[in-house]
């Protein structure tokens, strides 16, 4: 016997039909991005099928509408995960695309758990370094650390090695956390590539976008309601994706219609299901 899957409010049928394809890819940086997975289609049963009772409505209901709560619940958790992977995914082509090479990452010294306060900080520290560095452009996520302390991961372009700062040369991680200490007067840092500096040197965009991205998830998801938890600074804008259906067949035959690995790519990331019905390729241009 056939499962019964209630689509929006009719009983239909679960059916994978060929596959959907989606392609991102930024000109500007040369970065692209292919997913292909299982495309599904929900066939409404027709006649006299035993369709049984719609899962959002309890049987027994007596007094206008019994709600079934466990299954409204899986609904609204399913909402926070797809919600959770779209930022991630604007997140990482707004990096890539814009080319970014550096990540900061700005942290309190006090154990400070307000992230209304962790806002207003990093944007006054924001504020100062645009008008030290004019143009400085950013896509940035905060998380939490372990402690509950906030900080903030940032990607950016690539900082000058020496930075003009009343009226001395200095370097620039270190205009960093002295901006970052006006502005946060118990103390912190500024740390370049990461709190161990593992993203410093060498690091891509698509490598510093997949980490900025993988924590951005996953305080998307556990993040406070109804709180953005990433931005970027004006003007940063990707292109869209374009998406494709493709018919029935083979999920080889299937990636050989829609991406051709170019001359002089890397591939970054790359991913099959076991199961045989998803496909993930990533790739930049080499340097």
């Amino acid at each position: 016997m056939e499962a019964i899957i209630w689509h929006k409010g009719m009983a239909c049928k679960r059916v994978e039909h060929g596959w959907n394809v989606r392609l991102w890819h930024s000109k500007a940086s040369h970065q692209r991005e292919l997913l292909i997975y299982s495309r599904v289609i929900f066939l409404p049963l027709e006649g006299d099928a035993e369709q049984g009772p719609c899962p959002w409505v309890a049987a027994d209901a007596f007094d206008g509408v019994d709600v079934d709560l466990e299954a409204l619940e899986a609904k609204a958790e399913r909402s926070v995960l797809k919600a959770a992977a779209r930022a991630r995914r604007n997140c990482r082509h707004k990096i890539k695309h814009a080319s970014f090479t550096q990540m900061l990452t700005l942290t309190y010294r006090e154990n400070m758990a307000d992230l209304s306060r962790m806002r207003t900080d990093f944007h006054a520290w924001m504020r100062i370094m645009r008008r030290l560095i004019p143009g400085f452009r950013a896509v940035y996520g905060f998380e939490r650390q372990g402690r509950g302390a906030w900080h903030v991961h940032i990607a950016c372009d690539r900082l000058p090695f020496l930075m003009q700062y009343k009226g001395c040369k200095v370097q620039s991680w270190k205009v960093g956390t002295a901006v970052w200490r006006s502005v946060v007067p118990a103390g912190g840092m500024c740390f370049v590539g990461g709190r161990k500096g593992r993203l410093n040197r060498g690091a891509s965009s698509g490598k510093i976008a997949a980490y900025i991205a993988g924590y951005l998830t996953k305080d998307n998801a556990a993040g406070e309601s109804g709180r953005r938890m990433w931005d970027s600074t004006q003007g940063l804008t990707a292109p869209p994706c374009v998406t494709m259906e493709l018919p029935p067949m083979d999920i080889g035959d299937a990636v050989g219609l829609a991406f051709e690995l170019h001359s002089g790519e890397r591939v970054l990331k790359h991913l099959i299901c076991k199961s045989g019905d998803m496909w993930l390729l990533h790739t930049e241009r080499d340097s």
